[in-house]
């Protein structure tokens, strides 16, 4: 997935704690991935996304904890996210978070839901 670099548009919607630094730590792992994508990121637009979606859902600590693991421990070509053992402890306590708040708040605009039609 770095050799996409699509993989941060997914953390788009995670993000909380106190003090975290999501934006630095976004920053750096996306410019990590940067290094090994064929079509690089705009860093910036993608993490004042993520930084926003953090900030709403309340899960900045764990969304740098996972960016600060992939910015050290991940490498180009590997693949991120489900399925992967990179940064996996770190990815389940951000989705953990997410589906938290959105158990508890259901119709934001950082969750979705599913229509029967």
């Amino acid at each position: 997935m770095w050799k996409k670099g699509a993989f941060l548009g997914f953390f788009v919607i995670a993000g909380a704690g106190c003090g975290a630094d999501v934006e630095a730590s976004c920053l750096d792992a996306c410019e990590k991935g940067n290094e090994c994508a064929e079509t690089p990121q705009d860093c910036k637009e993608t993490c004042d996304e993520g930084v926003k979606a953090a900030e709403r859902t309340g899960c900045e600590s764990e969304t740098a904890s996972f960016y600060d693991c992939l910015a050290s421990d991940a490498e180009c070509g590997e693949d991120i996210g489900f399925g992967s053992d990179v940064c996996q402890a770190e990815f389940g306590d951000v989705l953990s978070c997410v589906l938290d708040y959105c158990s508890e708040n259901p119709s934001a605009e950082d969750c979705f839901s599913v229509d029967d039609g």
